[in-house]
């Protein structure tokens, strides 16, 4: 197989790991066991981290190696200001465009991410993790790319995925997705389907801006926490 297209595989696997909060903020990257993962030599291994480093995703630090990118709190509140607009304004083009096809895509996510829920409810666990985390969040990054996709902008579309991944990072190191979090999660999915449904533009925009707003609180907070905790602790590095 070409190294191209084996770059390609490692930078999508790598990417989905992201997606489903198998990787978090601060993880060590190590190619030999990334390589030896995916059955394949280092050298496809390491354009893949390359071009994650040139995204943003990953950091590369000297005598130490690569690493899951833990942003800033300003960087933080920049990526959710640039989603707010991005989103905002592609979700009103998609609730104007978007077509049969894509709407029955997002409805089969929906009712995945819905039964995810209720076979972690009937499980009596505190919160959901494992292989149903993974793939729950799997599904959530699916409906919004589809979402954003019926825009008819593929760039912009793009953009958004990767703005989302990036602040998605950190929250899924801190994030506890107990059951009022997945149902809360499951209500902003129904509503903004219903719009798009509906072909409500102004609707679908204000349900995704009260998201985002909603969405900057909680990650803020949950930082400030981790901040004051680490700089509580004694052992913290």
């Amino acid at each position: 197989m070409p190294v191209t297209t084996l770059r390609a595989k490692a930078y999508r696997h790598l990417r989905n790991r992201l997606a489903s909060g198998q990787l978090t903020a601060g993880t060590q990257l190590i190619e030999p066991v990334l390589a030896k993962e995916l059955g394949m030599s280092r050298t496809p291994v390491r354009e893949a981290l390359r071009q994650m480093e040139m995204e943003g995703f990953v950091e590369c630090f000297p005598r130490f190696g690569v690493v899951v990118r833990v942003p800033t709190r300003d960087e933080l509140i920049e990526m959710f200001g640039m989603r707010e607009a991005l989103e905002s304004y592609a979700v009103a083009e998609a609730a104007k465009k978007i077509s049969d096809e894509q709407l029955t895509k997002m409805v089969k996510l929906q009712s995945k991410m819905t039964e995810i829920t209720a076979t972690f409810e009937a499980s009596g666990e505190e919160h959901l993790k494992g292989d149903l985390l993974n793939h729950y969040l799997m599904a959530d990054m699916a409906f919004h790319r589809q979402m954003f996709l019926s825009s008819g902008n593929g760039y912009m579309a793009k953009t958004i995925e990767d703005t989302h991944l990036l602040s998605r990072i950190f929250r899924n190191e801190l994030w506890i997705y107990d059951l009022p979090t997945l149902e809360e999660s499951n209500d902003f999915h129904a509503r903004i389907f219903q719009t798009l449904q509906q072909h409500d533009a102004e609707a679908a925009r204000k349900i995704i801006i009260e998201a985002m707003q909603v969405a900057k609180r909680n990650v803020l907070k949950k930082y400030d926490e981790q901040q004051e905790k680490n700089e509580n602790d004694p052992y913290e590095i």
